[in-house]
């Protein structure tokens, strides 16, 4: 019966649904943890999860592109982390729509910089400081 129940389950839902299943079901296994996506980090999977669930997160990915880690903070919020841009996409989503909404955070914070890679650490710094150096050759507004 169980067989025949899982099996109905995939048939007959579609990809946006299983996907929200599989946001569901994988809950314990990636919550709190912040998760590399590039390379074919652990986080990779994820993402794609996330993207055929959300049409934000989706939309989002699509024109910023892929980014770097992932933290899934619970069943309704997940963080998309851009190394290059030093930047903290929140997406929050209600239990009835799979739409989220999105707020960017300039800044990603240094304890959860302590959690990616050395070179994925040293590539923050590196970006800040460029991005330092812009600012501080931007001429002074009279």
């Amino acid at each position: 019966m169980q067989l025949l129940f899982g099996l109905l389950l995939a048939v007959g839902c579609t990809s946006q649904q299983r996907a929200g299943w599989t946001i569901g079901s994988t809950l314990a296994e990636y919550q709190g943890q912040v998760l590399r996506v590039r390379d074919g980090g652990s986080g990779a999977e994820r993402l794609k999860t996330e993207v055929a669930y959300d049409p934000t997160v989706r939309h989002y990915v699509e024109q910023a592109g892929q980014p770097d880690y992932l933290l899934v903070v619970d069943r309704y919020q997940v963080q998309l982390m851009y190394i290059e841009d030093d930047q903290i996409v929140l997406f929050q989503r209600s239990i009835w729509n799979p739409k989220s909404q999105a707020t960017v955070t300039d800044g990603i914070p240094d304890p959860l910089a302590s959690l990616f890679t050395r070179r994925d650490q040293d590539r923050l710094r590196d970006a800040r400081a460029r991005r330092q150096g812009r600012l501080g050759s931007a001429p002074s507004p009279p």
